[in-house]
């Protein structure tokens, strides 16, 4: 299994949906592909939302797990837009000890390929 993690407030929200339907979109392998969106802020809503695009483009090896962001303060370092959220990629470690290999994306990034080449890139297949 291939994981992916995105860090996600409500000011990234359009980002998100756009990152995550292009990859989505782009992933053509079968090894499934479990995506963790780690999110500070979001209502009901906007989580529906999310899984409804989700829903629309996923493949039966899919998987979508929206998780509350931790606060993560690192002495120092300020908030952005009134948040700490995006720190947490600092900490996926510690936040995803049950995968072996986690991939960070941006929420603002678009996929033009299948993910899992870089998977296979990574681990030296």
């Amino acid at each position: 299994m291939n994981t992916v993690a995105f860090f996600c407030d409500r000011n990234m929200i359009p980002g998100f949906h756009a990152a995550s339907s292009s990859l989505l979109i782009n992933n053509c392998s079968t090894t499934p592909l479990k995506i963790f969106a780690f999110s500070d802020g979001l209502s009901q809503k906007e989580k529906q939302l999310i899984f409804k695009t989700f829903q629309k483009l996923r493949k039966e090896n899919h998987s979508l797990e929206i998780r509350k962001a931790p606060i993560m303060k690192i002495p120092g370092a300020n908030s952005l837009s009134g948040n700490f959220t995006a720190y947490g990629r600092l900490f996926l470690g510690e936040l995803l000890q049950e995968s072996n290999l986690v991939l960070y994306l941006d929420s603002d990034i678009i996929i033009n390929m299948d993910i899992n080449t870089v998977f296979e890139e990574m681990v030296g297949d």
